[in-house]
C-alpha cells in the first residue's frame, strides 16, 4: 500500500511539473499540447491524411527560452532561413503571447536550424561549370517485371492503372532526363536495359523485352558480379532450396548494391530512384503531390559518404530536386500541386548508396487527380527538366546554365542557290539563362544524325544535290549543352530545273493528355479517348476497364477503380513523332516535281503559298480543323479527325475508295500500336453542291474524303500517317 501510494506522489509531482512547464497563452489561459500540435499542423500544411499530425513530445518553458520536442512531421518541411525565423516567432506568440521568446525547435532528432543548410552542396570541384561534362549520375525507374518464385509466373511489381504500371510509367521520366543530362554532358549510368539498346529489345524470361524487366535480371544479362544482384543468405520461406531466391528482394537490393560497386571503379556522382507513390485519395480532384525521401544514415549506421562528406548532404539534394519540380508544376500545370515530406528514411534505395542519393515518389500513380496531370506529355517534359535543372544547380552551383528549349516556327524554303532554312528561338518563361546562342542543323542519312551547318543565326543557306532527299532538324544550344530538336522537315529539288514545286505542311503539332469524365459514381479516362504522345509512348499497357469510384484496391492483379488492360505492354504507343513530312516525299518524288516543308506556325500571309503547285497539309490528331494562314488557289490535300463535320464516323477501320472506275479497299490503324499513329476517332463530311465524294467509310457508307471541284480541295476526315501500308 505504502509502494501505491508512493507511485501515486511521484505522478502527482510529475503532473504539477508538466503544468509549470506548460505555456501561457497570451490571453491567460493556459496551451494544451494538443491545441500547439494543432496550430503546428496546421502551419506545416501537409495533407494529414498522408502525413501525421505534429505531436508534441515535450515542452519546456524557462523565462524567455522555449525548447519544442516534437515528432519527425516538422523535419519533412523545407525551411529557408527567414521560414524557421517566422516559425520560431509564430511559436513564441503561441506559448509567450508575444514573438520576442528564444525558441528552440527539435523534430526527428534536430534543432531546425540544423535542417536548414545553403544550396549548391554538390560541387566537388572549384567553381562549378555551366554544363555537366564529365558528371556521372546513376539513375533508374522504379521496377520491372519479375518472376515470382511463390505464385511460379513473372508480373509486374505494382498495380495496373489508368492505362499504365508504375514499372513502365517511371521509365516515361528516365528516359527524358537522361537525354536530357546527356544534351547536358554528363554521362547517365542504368541499372535497367533501355528502349533503343539492342540488347535490351530482345526478348527476356518473361516473353517481353529485356527493358521491361528489373534491374536484377539487366545487371545478370550484362555480366555484373552476381554478389551485386542476388541477395546469398536468404531463401523465401516457401520456396524448396532448388527454387530461385527472393528475386523482388534482389531486385530492390541490386540497384544501390550496383551503385556502389560503379563508385569503387569510378566516381558516381548522385544516384536517384525515380518512382511514383500508389497513396489513394477517393477523389478525382485531391491532388497527392511529390513526396522525396533521404537518408542522413547509410548501412551499419553510416553517417558519412565514401568520400568522407556527411550524408546530411541527401537532404539538401533531396530539397533541391523537390523545390524545382514543386515550383515548375505550380507555375505551368497546378497552383494547388501539394509539396510532400522532405522525408528522412530508410528506404534502401535512399540509405544504402555510398554517394549523395535520394528516392523520388513524383507523384501519385493510383491518384486520378495527379494522372490526369501525368499522362499529358507536356507534364512528363516539365517534370523531367525539372529534375535535371535542379541536379545541375545542385552539381554546378550558380554558374550552371539550363538547356535552351527547342527551336520552333521552323521552315524550308527554295530558293536560286538550293534551300534556305528558318527558325524562331523558343523562350522559356520559367529559365532566364536558358537563352540560344548558336544552332545546330543536322541531316538524316542511312546511318543516322550528321551535323552539317552551325551558326549564331536563325537562318542557314545550304548548297543541295539535285535528286537528293533531305531531311533535317535544327538544334539550339548555349553554354549548358543542347537543346532537344525541332521536328524534321524535308526538301527535295528534282533534277528539272522546271519541275513543279510542291509544299507538305505540317500543322500537327499537339501532345496531350487522354480526355477525362467525372460523375457522382464512375470517373476515369473517357472511354476510346486515348492520349498524343510525344513520339512513342512506352509505358501505355491497355485501355481502362474500371470506372466505380467504389472498386476498392485489393491486390496488384484486382485494382480496382482505374483498373487497366495489360494487353499492349511491352508494345509502345505511337503518337506525335514530328517526323510524317517523309511520308509524302516517295509520291511527290515519282511525279517528278520537287518539294518544301514547313511547319504552319512558320507560314503568315506573306508567305505566297500561290507559288506552289501543291499543298498537303498534315492535320493529324489536331482537335480542330486546320487553317491556313492565308487564301490560296493553290490545289489543296488535307486531312485529320477533326476536318470533317461528322464524328465518330467509322469503327471498322476500313475506308473504300472509288475513282476512275476502279474500286478499292484501304485500311487504317485504329488502335494504339508501335508502328504507326492510329487514327481512333475520324470524320465524315456532309458534302456541299460543288464537293464529290472520292471514298467512303466501310461500315457506315459515311463519306471519309470529298473533293471540291472548284476550289481544288481535297479533304479526309482520317490522318494519311494512319493509313497502313
Amino acid at each position: 500500500m505504502q509502494a501505491i501510494m508512493r507511485k501515486r506522489s511521484i505522478y502527482v509531482i510529475l503532473v504539477l511539473i508538466a503544468v509549470a512547464v506548460m505555456p501561457v497563452h497570451a490571453g491567460g489561459s493556459r496551451l494544451a499540447y494538443r491545441e500547439l500540435g494543432d496550430s503546428l499542423t496546421a502551419y506545416a500544411g501537409f495533407n494529414t491524411l498522408a502525413v501525421p499530425r505534429v505531436r508534441i513530445k515535450n515542452l519546456r518553458v524557462n523565462g524567455n527560452n522555449v525548447s519544442v520536442y516534437t515528432n519527425a512531421t516538422l523535419s519533412f518541411l523545407s525551411l529557408t532561413p527567414d521560414e524557421l525565423g517566422r516559425l520560431r516567432r509564430k511559436i513564441s506568440g503561441w506559448t509567450l503571447g508575444h514573438e520576442g521568446g528564444k525558441i528552440s525547435i527539435y523534430s526527428d532528432g534536430y534543432e531546425l536550424s540544423e535542417l536548414v543548410t545553403p544550396y549548391a552542396k554538390g560541387i566537388l570541384r572549384e567553381g562549378g561549370q555551366h554544363d555537366l561534362s564529365g558528371r556521372r549520375i546513376a539513375l533508374w525507374g522504379s521496377h520491372g517485371l519479375y518472376e515470382d518464385t511463390i505464385q511460379h509466373r513473372w508480373h509486374w511489381q505494382r498495380a495496373t492503372l489508368w492505362t499504365t504500371v508504375e514499372d513502365l510509367y517511371s521509365s516515361q521520366y528516365t528516359r527524358l532526363l537522361t537525354r536530357m543530362l546527356t544534351d547536358a554532358g554528363a554521362e547517365v549510368l542504368q541499372p535497367r536495359g533501355q528502349i533503343g539498346d539492342s540488347a535490351a529489345m530482345t526478348i527476356g524470361p518473361s516473353g517481353y523485352p529485356r527493358w521491361t524487366e528489373g534491374a536484377r535480371y539487366w545487371l545478370e544479362y550484362t555480366g555484373v558480379p552476381d554478389s551485386i544482384w542476388q541477395d546469398t543468405h536468404k531463401r523465401l520461406p516457401a520456396c524448396k532450396p532448388t527454387d530461385k531466391r527472393d528475386n523482388y528482394k534482389d531486385d530492390l537490393r541490386c540497384r544501390p548494391n550496383w551503385v556502389n560497386w560503379l563508385n569503387r571503379q569510378q566516381k558516381i556522382d548522385l544516384s536517384l530512384a525515380l518512382h511514383t507513390d500508389g497513396t489513394f485519395y477517393p477523389s478525382d480532384t485531391l491532388k497527392t503531390g511529390t513526396l522525396v525521401i533521404y537518408s542522413d544514415k547509410g548501412l551499419r549506421s553510416a553517417t558519412e559518404l565514401s568520400d568522407g562528406r556527411s550524408r546530411t548532404i541527401n537532404r539538401n539534394l533531396a530539397d533541391m530536386v523537390q523545390t524545382q519540380l514543386v515550383e515548375d508544376i505550380r507555375h505551368s500545370f497546378a497552383a494547388d500541386w501539394p509539396r510532400r515530406e522532405l522525408k528522412n528514411s530508410g528506404y534502401y534505395e535512399a540509405r544504402a548508396p555510398e554517394v549523395p542519393s535520394m528516392l523520388l515518389e513524383l507523384l501519385s500513380h493510383q491518384s486520378m487527380a495527379d494522372m490526369k496531370l501525368g499522362l499529358d506529355p507536356k507534364f512528363q517534359f516539365a517534370a523531367a527538366r525539372a529534375i535535371y535543372k535542379a541536379i545541375g544547380r545542385w552539381l554546378e552551383g550558380s554558374e550552371f546554365t539550363p538547356t535552351p528549349l527547342a527551336p520552333s516556327r521552323f521552315k524550308i524554303s527554295k530558293n536560286v542557290d538550293g534551300i534556305e532554312l528558318s527558325w524562331t528561338a523558343t523562350r522559356d518563361s520559367l529559365e532566364p539563362k536558358a537563352v540560344a546562342t548558336d544552332y545546330i542543323v543536322e541531316r538524316r542519312d542511312g546511318k543516322g544524325w550528321t551535323q552539317i551547318w552551325t551558326g549564331k543565326k536563325t537562318t542557314a543557306k545550304l548548297s543541295f544535290e539535285r535528286g537528293t532527299l533531305y531531311e533535317l532538324r535544327v538544334i539550339a544550344t548555349n553554354k549548358g549543352g543542347r537543346s532537344f530538336p525541332t521536328e524534321t522537315l524535308c526538301a527535295y529539288i528534282a533534277a528539272d530545273d522546271n519541275a513543279p514545286t510542291e509544299l507538305v505542311v505540317n500543322a500537327f503539332n499537339t501532345v496531350r493528355g487522354p480526355l477525362w469524365f467525372s460523375d457522382s459514381t464512375y470517373a476515369g479516362i473517357v472511354p476510346g479517348s486515348h492520349a498524343i504522345p510525344e513520339g512513342i509512348d512506352y509505358s501505355y499497357i491497355g485501355d481502362v476497364n474500371d470506372f466505380r469510384r467504389t472498386d476498392e484496391w485489393q491486390n496488384d492483379d484486382v485494382c480496382g477503380w482505374g483498373n487497366c488492360y495489360r494487353d499492349l505492354a511491352g508494345e509502345g504507343f505511337v503518337g506525335n513523332t514530328r517526323d510524317y513530312v517523309k511520308n509524302y516525299a516517295a509520291d511527290i518524288i515519282a511525279r517528278g516535281h520537287s518539294f518544301v516543308s514547313a511547319n504552319i506556325t512558320a507560314l503568315t500571309i506573306e508567305s505566297n503559298l500561290d507559288q506552289y503547285a501543291h499543298i498537303y497539309v498534315i492535320g493529324g490528331k489536331e482537335d480542330k480543323p486546320v487553317h491556313l494562314p492565308a487564301l490560296t488557289s493553290t490545289p489543296l490535300t488535307i486531312s485529320g479527325i477533326s476536318e470533317g463535320t461528322i464524328p465518330q464516323a467509322c469503327h471498322s477501320g476500313k475506308i473504300i475508295i472509288e475513282e476512275d472506275g476502279q474500286r478499292r479497299e484501304i485500311s487504317y490503324a485504329t488502335k494504339p500500336n508501335g508502328k504507326q499513329l492510329h487514327a481512333g476517332s475520324v470524320s465524315a463530311f456532309v458534302p456541299t453542291r460543288n464537293e464529290v465524294v472520292v471514298a467512303r467509310y466501310k461500315d457506315t457508307g459515311l463519306p471519309a474524303c470529298v473533293r471540291d471541284t472548284i476550289l481544288n480541295i481535297t479533304r479526309w476526315g482520317v490522318p494519311l500517317e494512319a493509313i497502313i501500308r
